[in-house]
């Protein structure tokens, strides 16, 4: 293995544990974000309604635009840096929110959270940069290979966060109330940067490249990135869209036309979140080291399997069959999300890694508003109960949007790299 690959495993180890804690601590306040703001401003619940929507969409629409400015000075002054800019910004505005005693201050703060946070694309581009250093696998691609593990093990990371903290929020609001949960949230991303201070070594900038050298064993996507890379994000815009798809009305739905109670609903929603975070794993280390068209077609079958689980859920089916379709559904969708953000990672030119995470990011949050706002739109103009139809023909348009990518790379590769990324 040698000293290099070892510390680089240790070093990516520390940022996974990083990811998983602090998206754990900002995903602790989720869910009780309207029930927070109706009591701070004393708001009907008409009015709950449009302020909780801007709680969600200000941090995702500030983060779309910002990405790619953090992740160009990432590239040009250091990765390390912008983890910790990231952190302590985070830190920062949740305690904003923890002492904030006015809606428009919280929702401010909300703002500033996603235009100066980014912590998740810092954090890709620096698991990026450091494999593209450290990798032991020999070959000439070696490192753009590495790159879709990375980019799942990162993946995973983040659903562990997401399962744990939302359930360690609910407990935390019941015994000591929303400003406790904040306080901790903070304290929690203050000493992840202490943590990602000491425990990350400083990465120097790479020197930017215009375009990749061909060698022979490359991967068709590195070789074709700059026509590929606006089809893989809008990919990745489309399918982030329709994992946000369900958002606004699922746990509507699942009380009204699958009758479930409120046990039963969280059971649904944990399955859904185990399985995604074991299916980013095992993506990690079964599929992430296919050839792009491989890669493609694993894409459009993950959509497709969600299309089907999405329609599983309809009135009178019974529970057993309801929290394994979740549970299938969080594996599909745990594979899903890594795959286009990994070839989109293989393309990046050395020097860039920093740019390519935060253009992912920026359609990773465009794609996620997207889907919430039309989410919310379909929940007040069309019956509750056909809706799982509309999330169902969503992961459909994103198969076919993978499926004319994977059409567009095999076009405009050269024969000699088809044959290769078939092999």
């Amino acid at each position: 293995m040698g000293r290099a690959a070892l510390s680089g495993t240790h070093t990516l180890r520390a940022l996974m544990a990083i990811q998983a804690l602090s998206m754990g601590a900002m995903d602790m306040s989720g869910p009780f974000w309207p029930a927070h703001l109706r009591a701070l401003g004393h708001l009907s619940p008409a009015a709950t309604a449009r302020v909780a929507a801007l709680a969600y969409a200000l941090p995702l629409t500030f983060a779309m635009v910002s990405a790619p400015i953090w992740g160009r000075l990432a590239d040009r002054r250091g990765h390390k840096p912008m983890v910790l800019r990231a952190l302590a910004a985070l830190s920062a505005t949740q305690a904003w929110i923890a002492f904030s005693d006015d809606v428009v201050a919280v929702l401010v703060a909300r703002a500033a959270q996603g235009a100066l946070g980014g912590f998740i694309a810092a954090a890709q581009g620096y698991a990026l940069r450091l494999t593209s250093r450290s990798t032991s696998t020999p070959g000439p691609d070696a490192g753009a290979r590495e790159s879709g593990a990375v980019i799942a093990k990162l993946q995973s990371a983040a659903a562990a966060g997401a399962i744990v903290g939302p359930a360690l929020g609910g407990w935390l609001v019941g015994c000591a109330g929303f400003r406790s949960l904040n306080v901790l949230a903070s304290l929690i991303c203050a000493a992840c940067a202490v943590l990602a201070w000491w425990a990350l070594p400083a990465i120097a900038p790479g020197l930017p490249t215009e375009a990749t050298t061909e060698a022979p064993g490359c991967d068709p996507v590195r070789e074709r990135a700059v026509g590929l890379g606006a089809g893989l994000l809008f990919g990745v815009f489309f399918t982030q869209a329709a994992e946000g798809l369900p958002q606004s009305f699922v746990g509507l739905y699942s009380e009204r036309v699958l009758a479930l109670l409120p046990g039963a609903i969280g059971l649904c929603q944990g399955a859904l979140a185990f399985g995604s975070c074991f299916g980013a794993f095992a993506w990690a280390g079964a599929g992430s080291r296919a050839s792009a068209p491989a890669m493609l077609a694993q894409a459009s079958g993950l959509a497709g399997i969600c299309a089907v689980m999405a329609l599983v859920l309809a009135p009178g089916v019974s529970l057993p069959v309801i929290v394994a379709s979740h549970a299938v559904w969080g594996l599909a969708l745990g594979a899903l999300l890594p795959i286009l953000p990994a070839l989109l990672a293989r393309a990046a030119p050395a020097g860039r890694e920093g740019d390519v995470a935060a253009k992912v990011q920026s359609a990773t949050k465009g794609g996620a508003l997207a889907g919430t706002l039309t989410g919310g739109i379909a929940l007040a103009t069309l019956p509750l109960a056909s809706l799982m139809w509309l999330v169902a023909a969503g992961y459909v348009g994103g198969a076919a949007v993978l499926l004319g990518v994977r059409h567009r790379l095999s076009r405009s590769s050269p024969p000699s790299s088809r044959a290769r990324g078939h092999s």
